[in-house]
This record gives C-alpha cells, structure tokens and sequence, in this order.
C-alpha cells in the first residue's frame, strides 16, 4: 500500500468514527412525510424479505424502500432491543454480521461507476447462464451492469440530476467508492439502502448508499420477462440514490413515484427490441385508478407506485424538467402543505391547484374513454373509477358526502349525469365547506390550494367532449353550472369533484343536479345605513320552489386591476369565474348572505372588510363599487333565475375606532398608548380634560408601519389634581372618515399618594454618558441647578436637564442642588453627577 492509499484510507476511519459510521445512528431526526404504513407492516415485510426463500412471485415487491424509510422514520421511536436487532438491516449483504448473509458473495464485476457482488453457489446464487454475450460473466450480470450504466448516463448525464455521493468514507464500502450493487435472494426486485449520511439539517438529509438486486429474477419471470424488470428496477433503483444526493426527508410517497416515473426515462422503447417501461405502468396503476378519492399523498407500499401517473401527467402537460425543479425545492427542505411544489409551478405560469384539477380531468381520458388531447399513452392505462351511486339518470337528486366519503386531500370523485325523459334543462350545483380562515382565503386566491375543484366533461352531440369547469365562491364553495338542452344537443355531463388542500382533508361537500327554482324576485335597491352598512331590498314576485334566497355581491376596484364595471351577469350569480385564467376563483365574487325566502332585506355588514382594513396611502376607496344580485334557492340548493340591482353602490369609509391605554410613570407623567381599528391616514389629535377643566395636548408619535399604533406622553404641569382624566380624540383614517369614538381607555383615575408634595426626579444619580437627560417631574416648574458652593450653574428649560451649564458644556461629577418654582411652591433637593 503507497502512503496516498495509507492516509486516504487513515483519514477515512478518523472522519467514520468521528461521525457515527452507520446512517442508523443518527436517523431519530428523520421526519415521516404522508407516512401510513405503520411500523409493525413495516418490520413484518422486512423480516419476510430477510428469511423467506419459498416466495412466490407475487408475493415479490417492487421495492422495499417504503418499509425501509418508515423503519428509519420510527427509529426513535423504536426499544433499544428492538433496534439492536434491526440495525443489522443496514449493514452490507457480504458481511457476516448483516441479516441478508448467508454464504457471501464472492464474485465481483466491475463497471465504470459501479461494482456488483454476487455468487454462483448456495442459497443467493446467481442463475449462472451465459449466452448473450458468452463472456463468462451471468447474464444477469450483464444485463444489470448495462442498465445501471445506462441510468447513470441518461439520470446523470442527460436529464442532468446530481450524482449521488461515493461511499469513499463509509468503513465497509465494498472496496472502492464505487457504488456497490449486492446480488442475492429475496421476495422483492430491489431496494436502496441509505447508511452513512454526508449532511444533515433539521428538514434536509443526504446520504451514502448501496443497492440491493434479487439474484432470482431470472428464475421467477424467465430469461426474457426477467431482463426487462431486471432493466427498469436498475432504473427505478439508480434514482432513489440521486434523490438521497437531494434530501432523503423528501415526501415518501413522491420519491416512490419518481423512481417509478423515471424507468419510462431511461427505458422508452424508442430503440429496436429495447424495454418499454410504460408497458409495466398498467399493473401499477390499477390499484390508483380504483381509487381516485384517495389521496394523491398516500403511503400504503403499493398506492405510492401509482402515483408515477402525477409525474407522467406534469411532464406531458409542461416538460421533462419540473422534476428535477422539485428536487432543486427539495434541497432547501421539505415542508408541509407541498410547498416545495409551489415555485416550480409559478415558474410554468401556472400553481399547484390548477395543475391539481388539470390532473383530475387528463385522468378521466384513458382506456376506452382515451383522447390524443391528454395522455400520449393513455390508451393503456385503466380507467378511472366511478361508483355506481355516482351514476345519474333520475332528477332531482342531491347527495351529500361527509368528512368520510368527500375526497382526501388531493383527491378526487368522478359523478356522471345521463339524460332523462322530460329532463330538458340540467343545473348542477356545488356546496362545500365554508372557508372561514383569512390565511386560508389568501392561500386559496395566491396558489389555489385550499378547497373543492369542480371540473366538467360535457359530452355533445357528434362532437369531441368538452372540457369545462365550475368556479366555486371562495369563502361559502358553491358554484353551478346550467345546461339547456340536455337530452338532445347535450349527451351526458361528469362531474370532476377534487379536494384542493395537500395536506388535509377539508369537511363536507354536496351535489345537486335538477330544475331551478320557477320563483322570481323584483330588482332589488340598494341604501346605507347611518354605520355605513349597505342594505339590499327587494320584493317577491312568484315564491314557487323558493327555499331561500341568495345575495351575491360583486365587488368593482380600478386600482386592483378590475375592468368590468358592471352589474352582475347572470352567469356571475351562479360562480365566481376566472377573469385572469390562472384556474384560481376570482374573490371579487361572493355570496355574502342567505335569508329565508319571506324575507325581502338583507344587510351587508361585510363591505367594508375588503376595502378599509388593508387600504394604504393612495388608495382611492370611493372608487370601489359594489353590485348585487338576489337569487331564489330551491329545497335542492339549486339557484334560480337572479335579479339584478341596476346600479351599484360605493360604501361609506367607517370611522376608526380608538383604544387607550394609560401608565403612570412619575408624578404628572403618564405613557400613553393609542391602537386604532383601521390604519390612520395622519397623526391622531389626543386631548386629556384634567379634573380642574384643562385641556393638555398628547403628542403622539406612530410605533408600527400599518398606522395602527400611536404613543405619546401625558404631562400635566404642577401637581397633577386628583380625580378623573378624561381623552378626547379626533382620528383620521387612510379612507378620510374621520373618528372620535374611543371604545376602550377613555377616562382613568388619579389620586394623590400623600399629602406632601415633593418633586421628583430620575434617574438619580445622574450619568450624562449613559442617561441622555434627567427629568423633574411634575412638570412646569421652573428649574436652576447651582453648585455646592452656591453658584448657579443653569436654569433648564421643559423640566429636564442634560448635564451642561450655562455655556452648554458638561459639568464636573459631584453633588449639585437643584432649586424647583411655581404655582406658589418652592423645593430644593440634591443630584448626584457621575461620569
């Protein structure tokens, strides 16, 4: 051995023990994403694969990563003698002390970046045919070592991931830094194994690794089937290692569908007798198009392989590198809520809840229902499930799905709606789960994720099917879509419901299709109340089929972009649209209420919410205008025919309202504090009537950038009398409307604490370098300062001192004596100068 190799080989021992050698030692901080298989499932399938020899080949996985990271998510978790026993999983197949040894594996082939282990005797053997090349070596040797060598190329070196990290450091690292596969006998395809890690944070993990392969592949699936798993397993197994080079804390069910995903990458079929990955998908993706519901993020040990549809769907739909833009997101850290999504859908023009229901309606395109507009292959995947209770063909029907039935997040449930006699007209109606949350309101306007989509198949006539969609109002979820002339020009509808939120599911959602109400109602006026609120009238016309009536509110703002400065249109009384085509509701629609259908008033009390809270300097708020509609309801929560005001109506800025809260601090000396409900447009006027009649200014000074926060300082001259304190205010906001009403604060109590009156004043001592000034309180007297000896050093104005004399520079440290003035009283006491 040369010394290069002596100390490489010195300093990697040294760096192992300081590090802690094996990947379970430090795995306690992983933290399990979307995970469902439980840790029993997980121990009971690894200790299968570990002793079992008489597998059958369907009781063979894909992969054994998934019971792999739910082990090393739990690790913690888990009794010490319960991990003694487990971590023996992590160490290497050729070690006597792993629990995959049987009899070692001997054999060594070796490739530019990869080295494999194997035998051709005993329980792990290698099928030892050589035909195709006769060289001697397996040919699933071969086979293997070409397809790793062919990942590594296309993954690498084509598509442009990053490689994942050598094993140079790792003690037993199979005898080079290559990456190390292991041949030997399980009921499973192959697995990755993560062990020493390189770099770890508190959302980020990346790790060395090394392979395991099924050394009976051959026997189990024949030469030719086995050479084409044996290919797209060596694909699938090569991309987990380049995600742990990203962060193995990466979502688990994502890491599973990409593996998946990219063995189409590597292996396309685009070459003569070359493996098509794609003819694999079907088998996977039966179990996923069977349950359409579930969610996209489910972790079961096989739901997660069906997800490859997710990926396949986002390369089609915009390109081959948003993956690799996931993992780049990844690299930061993963988080909850799929934000790591986010950005590399904005970067496409687009965000995660458009894609979502994009996704949902592609899906709804394959088998027997395929169309060349969405998936390229999309003749050989399943279709997607549609229960048989979701088939209509009788009206009026309404069906309501609890927290149990409703969609998982990031799910989605297929209605179809078939022609009835006598059923000309259709209208469906949605209703989900109110959003109340503002955070949640603002997630939903900035990237769609948060609520219910409703996208539309409508099937016509001799003609293609129709993509089509329902805009849900932000805040209550309904939405409706009306369809004349079903039965004839249109043939059938589906109903595409999907839950929007990634990470949790989101209540309730009903459905209804049938008639509209025949009730009408007048054109309704509108007024403002003396609070500024705007009340909507009406009168009732025809109360036939009404249930209750809806007010849907239209609001109109140049300054936020809006264009269309108009009363409501019908169709805007059925859904909020999608003005801007970024597949997010437009918030500017509402329905803001619901009354009973005898009722013929409705008060706003919302207007101002949109318009006064959030306002800044520059916004003219008279140019907001808000339109209304009213709309009968029927029992089935079906919208009738609206009625439009036919003017709109400006609301009246509502004053601010003032808080006060006041802190004696010395005698004659209060700190006061002032909150305003809405940002103020100048500095508050803030007045205190003393017991005695006086009026004393507080000036007030602005503590926070929203123009909520005021504070100043009450000084009353002399000794402050006792009894009540009472403020006036005057408090203008950003909008101009001008307030005086002070809710909370508006007057406190003062009582003199003794009978003696004495001036008071701090800090004393006095340290000029450190304390800028000292202050004499109450204030208004008349304050000289004079030496010990009797001479007048100074006579200070606004009752504070700063420590210099009468030619403004400092004084000496010492004692001086300070002489107090007015309102027929005279004090004098000592101040200590230290510097």
């Amino acid at each position: 051995m040369n010394i290069k190799d002596f100390l490489g080989n010195f300093l990697r021992i040294l760096i192992i023990l300081q590090i802690g050698i094996l990947f379970f030692m430090v795995v306690g901080d992983l933290k399990a994403q979307n995970q469902s298989i439980s840790l029993p499932v997980a121990l009971d399938k690894m200790h299968f694969a570990r002793g079992n020899s008489n597998y059958t080949a369907d009781q063979m996985e894909k992969c054994l990563f998934p019971y792999i990271s739910t082990i090393v998510d739990n690790w913690d978790s888990m009794p010490a003698l319960m991990r003694q026993d487990v971590k023996a999983m992590f160490q290497r197949p050729d070690n006597p002390h792993s629990w995959w040894y049987k009899a070692g594996l001997p054999l060594k082939l070796e490739t530019p970046h990869f080295r494999f282990h194997y035998t051709l005797t005993g329980p792990d053997a290698v099928l030892s045919e050589d035909v195709s090349p006769l060289n001697g070596i397996p040919d699933l040797e071969d086979v293997c070592a070409e397809a790793y060598e062919k990942s590594y190329r296309v993954e690498i070196q084509e598509l442009g991931y990053r490689k994942p990290y050598d094993d140079y450091w790792t003690l037993d690292n199979g005898g080079n830094e290559k990456y190390d596969v292991y041949f030997f006998s399980g009921p499973w395809l192959g697995f990755t194994m993560p062990e020493l890690y390189i770099s770890s944070q508190s959302t980020v993990l990346t790790t060395s690794l090394y392979f395991g392969m099924n050394s009976h592949i051959y026997q189990y699936f024949g030469a030719s089937e086995g050479e084409k798993y044996a290919q797209t397993t060596c694909a699938h197994e090569f991309f987990h290692s380049i995600q742990f080079a990203y962060n193995l804390y990466m979502p688990r069910w994502y890491m599973e569908a990409s593996s998946t995903w990219i063995e189409r990458m590597v292996y396309d079929g685009s070459e003569q007798g070359e493996t098509d990955a794609n003819n694999y998908y079907n088998s996977q993706l039966v179990y996923w198009f069977r349950y359409p519901d579930w969610s996209l993020t489910k972790f079961d040990g096989w739901h997660e392989y069906g997800c490859v549809i997710w990926n396949l769907f986002l390369t089609e739909k915009y390109d081959v590198d948003i993956v690799k833009d996931f993992f780049e997101d990844f690299s930061e850290g993963t988080y909850r809520d799929l934000v790591n999504f986010y950005d590399s859908f904005i970067n496409r023009g687009t965000n995660l809840g458009a894609a979502f229901k994009e996704f949902t309606l592609w899906n709804y395109f394959t088998n027997y229902r395929y169309d060349d507009r969405f998936y390229s292959r999309g003749f050989d995947y399943p279709p997607v499930s549609v229960h048989p209770s979701d088939i209509h063909e009788n009206y009026p029907v309404k069906v309501d799905f609890d927290s149990e039935q409703s969609p998982e997040n990031l799910g989605a449930r297929y209605i179809r709606f078939l022609p009835a006699p006598g059923q000309n007209k259709l209208s469906l109606k949605i209703d989900g789960s109110d959003i109340i949350k503002s955070d949640d309101l603002q997630t939903l306007d900035l990237w769609g994720t948060r609520g219910f989509g409703a996208k539309l198949v409508v099937y016509r006539q001799d003609k293609a099917p129709v993509p089509d969609e329902i805009f849900l109002f932000q805040n209550s979820q309904e939405g409706q879509k009306n369809f004349d002339n079903f039965g004839r020009d249109v043939q059938e509808v589906v109903l595409i419901i999907s839950n929007l939120n990634p990470d949790l599911d989101v209540g309730s959602i009903s459905y209804s299709a049938g008639k509209p109400p025949e009730g009408k109602l007048s054109e309704p006026q509108l007024r403002r109340n003396d609070r500024g609120e705007v009340i909507v009238s009406w009168e009732l016309l025809d109360l036939s089929g009404i249930k209750e009536i809806a007010i849907v509110r239209k609001r109109f703002s140049p300054m936020d972009g809006d264009t269309d400065d108009s009363i409501i249109k019908p169709n805007e009384s059925y859904q909020a649209g999608d003005a801007n085509e970024d597949g997010i509701p437009d918030s500017r629609l509402n329905i803001v209420g619901k009354v009973s259908p005898t009722d013929t008033t409705f008060v706003d009390n919302t207007t101002f919410t949109d318009v006064f809270s959030a306002t800044q300097p520059g916004f003219d708020y008279s140019s907001v205008v808000y339109y209304y509609a009213v709309v009968p309801v029927n029992e089935y929560g079906i919208m009738g025919t609206p009625s439009m005001a036919k003017n709109g109506i400006t609301p009246t800025a509502p004053p601010p309202t003032i808080f006060i809260n006041t802190q004696m601090l010395a005698p004659g000396e209060w700190n006061v504090r002032l909150t305003a409900s809405l940002p103020l447009g100048e500095t508050p006027e803030l007045k205190t009537i003393t017991p005695d009649g006086r009026r004393i200014t507080v000036e007030m000074v602005k503590v926070s950038e929203d123009n909520q926060l005021w504070q100043g300082k009450l000084l009353v001259p002399f000794f402050p009398t006792s009894g009540t304190y009472t403020y006036v205010v005057s408090a203008r906001s950003w909008a101009g409307s001008e307030g005086t009403k002070i809710a909370s604060g508006r007057q406190f109590q003062y009582a003199e604490e003794s009978e003696k009156q004495e001036i008071i004043c701090y800090p004393n001592p006095f340290n000029p370098d450190v304390d800028e000034k000292i202050l004499f309180r109450p204030p208004g007297f008349k304050i000289q300062i004079f030496s010990l000896s009797g001479e007048m050093i100074k006579e200070v104005k606004d009752s504070q001192w700063d420590g210099t004399n009468q030619f403004n520079q400092p004084v000496s440290s010492g004692n001086y004596i300070y002489h107090a003035e007015g309102d027929g009283y005279e004090s004098t006491g000592k101040i200590a100068v230290i510097r």
